[in-house]
């Protein structure tokens, strides 16, 4: 409530006899500090504060998401420039998942908890068990509901983030604008069973629809005819290298001073992606924070995938020889640089840090391995050429050509720390719970503190901290890896070739989810998959839940759990989450779905 003589700001009530003259920049500074609510409330206090107030609606961040009209509600604030005046940065969340994927998921999730709950109670289903049930059922009801409310959303929402021409009018309206980050990992969901789901991971069948969505966004920014200071995308396909007008299509990019790329694969990326990465990174020559490589916090989460260097067997396909893609090029003003996920070489990776030794202040290293040479080596030549203040390393860590650099570094400092620029708070607190909970599975380095002396070693010329009792256990009876002896130019023949026989591997998007959850010849939202030939769903039971013997999911027998008197299959428990979410989705009531 507001008047004349009196506002309401939070729980205080302000009597103003006259509002005392002050320049607008003083007001500017008043209203900065106070949140949305009492901005609102000072806009409507009075005329002469509501232009000052409106330009505070939306600084400095607007936030563009799947289920909500973001984009008709910004197009509404376009005709007021004065509240985009404040607004400096755009942030889309456009991390999406179907109801074919979540319903997989909650009925793995629904099983486990259901069979895990049956076994610790050994079969004698007391009243607390019978409880304990009812609490899983609700949970999964809970997801359900909660899914299926948003689903609702997105659908009535309909963003469109693939519209060029719209994103260009919207971007062409912000005179101010510095940043764009865009996250595709991350969810407004809140419930603990539905991120469960969301986390284990289908954002890959969305690649092809981020791609267009990328290409359409960098082809609006392009239009607009201003430079970016800063651009973060928390998971790009590796697939959107591979475009042939890639650098037309990043141009718009070259005065970055920040950039944040974490990459999504499914597979060892291509040459092409690595050539066409470096590529773009030489063409901006005026950055001062980079980051780049694939986040390995999904192995912390026990999500490990072929999308990562650890993942295979032999890890010689991920090897990046930094000077392939890079040559000697060097980022006059380069003071940050964070690096995780990748396979170098000692030399390469020494070389390119050895470059910037007049710049680098802060050093973030990450999940890596070395194909040639060691991390001891590496270190001791990064202390004798560096001058750091400040420098971050953890995760795992191998010396392929080692017998004993296997090491899981324990983080001294939240290993997401960087994405909570990018992330809901919600869904950010949930992966740090989600991280230390897995870390003990990890068998991290038992010795406290050696994160620090690392680092200590490496600023402050402290002793080399690392033991043989450091070693991860898993390693100890490997073999190191022994790295072919090719000279550099045998090394850029080979590299050459496999850029050749690439070129007659046809589509690289075959077999990465190109079409997402959506049938190409019906058009329709893919609810369940049946095969084309058996009529079978993936656990071998039909539309009406029966198998080729006859016996009815309900009835079937469940693997891993044969001591159990009454085991939920996960085939029964999918089709109970389908069902729940369908039933509460208008559109959907209609389509009839397997029993």
């Amino acid at each position: 409530m507001s008047s004349d003589n009196g506002l309401q700001v939070g729980n205080r009530s302000l009597k103003l006899r006259s509002l005392p003259h002050l320049p607008n920049e003083l007001w500017d500074q008043i209203f900065n500090p106070l949140e949305l609510r009492d901005i609102q409330a000072v806009r409507l206090a009075t005329k002469r504060w509501t232009d000052i107030a409106s330009r505070h609606l939306f600084k400095p961040t607007f936030v563009f998401r799947r289920d909500r009209k973001d984009i008709e509600r910004f197009e509404k604030v376009m005709d007021n420039p004065s509240m985009l005046a404040g607004v400096t940065a755009l942030r889309f969340e456009t991390g999406q998942m179907g109801i074919f994927c979540v319903a997989s998921r909650l009925g793995e999730l629904y099983s486990l908890q259901r069979n895990l709950l049956e076994t610790m109670e050994a079969g004698a289903y007391n009243s607390s068990a019978e409880e304990a049930v009812a609490r899983v059922d609700s949970r999964m009801e809970a997801a359900s509901s909660e899914y299926s409310i948003w689903n609702i959303k997105v659908h009535s929402a309909g963003q469109d983030f693939k519209d060029s021409s719209r994103l260009a009018k919207i971007l062409q309206s912000i005179t101010a604008l510095k940043k764009i980050h865009i996250t595709r990992t991350s969810t407004c969901w809140v419930g603990d069973s539905l991120l469960d789901a969301w986390t284990a991971g289908t954002h890959n069948s969305y690649f092809k629809k981020s791609n267009e969505e990328l290409a359409s966004l960098f082809k609006g920014i392009k239009d607009k005819g201003q430079s970016l200071e800063e651009f973060k995308h928390d998971q790009i396909p590796v697939t959107f290298f591979s475009s042939p007008i890639l650098g037309i299509t990043l141009q718009p990019l070259s005065h970055l001073r920040t950039l944040h790329m974490t990459f999504g694969a499914t597979q060892t990326p291509m040459k092409v992606f690595w050539i066409s990465l470096g590529s773009v990174l030489r063409s901006m020559q005026a950055l001062e924070d980079l980051r780049f490589g694939f986040s390995f916090t999904d192995i912390g989460l026990g999500l490990a995938h072929a999308g990562i260097w650890n993942s295979r067997n032999d890890v010689r396909y991920w090897y990046v020889p930094l000077w392939m893609i890079l040559a000697s090029h060097t980022w006059p003003n380069l003071k940050k640089l964070k690096l995780e996920g990748m396979v170098f070489c000692e030399t390469g990776l020494s070389e390119l840090l050895e470059r910037h030794a007049d710049t680098l202040k802060e050093l973030d290293l990450s999940g890596l391995a070395l194909w040639q040479g060691s991390f001891k080596g590496l270190f001791r030549r990064l202390r004798n050429s560096l001058h750091l203040d400040s420098c971050h390393i953890w995760g795992i860590l191998r010396g392929l050509q080692t017998r004993n650099e296997a090491w899981y570094i324990v983080p001294r400092k939240p290993v997401f720390y960087s994405e909570n620029e990018l992330w809901p708070p919600r869904y950010a607190a949930y992966m740090d719970e989600c991280y230390q909970k897995y870390l003990p599975s990890l068998n991290p380095c038992k010795r406290e503190g050696l994160g620090k002396m690392l680092e200590e070693f490496l600023i402050s010329d402290g002793p080399w901290p690392m033991k043989d009792e450091d070693t991860l256990a898993p390693y100890l009876a490997q073999q190191p890896c022994r790295a072919a002896s090719y000279t550099a130019e045998e090394l850029e023949q080979r590299w050459n070739l496999d850029v050749v026989l690439e070129k007659g591997f046809g589509d690289w998007d075959r077999g990465w989810g190109v079409l997402g959850d959506i049938n190409p010849l019906t058009r329709e939202e893919i609810l369940e998959k049946y095969s084309d030939r058996t009529q079978y769903d993936w656990f071998g039971f039909n539309k009406a839940g029966y198998d080729e013997n006859g016996t009815h999911h309900t009835n079937a027998v469940v693997p891993h759990w044969p001591n159990l008197d009454n085991p939920l299959h996960e085939a029964t428990a999918r089709r109970k989450i389908l069902r729940l979410i369908k039933d509460q989705i208008p559109r959907l009531r209609d389509v009839e779905i397997g029993a």
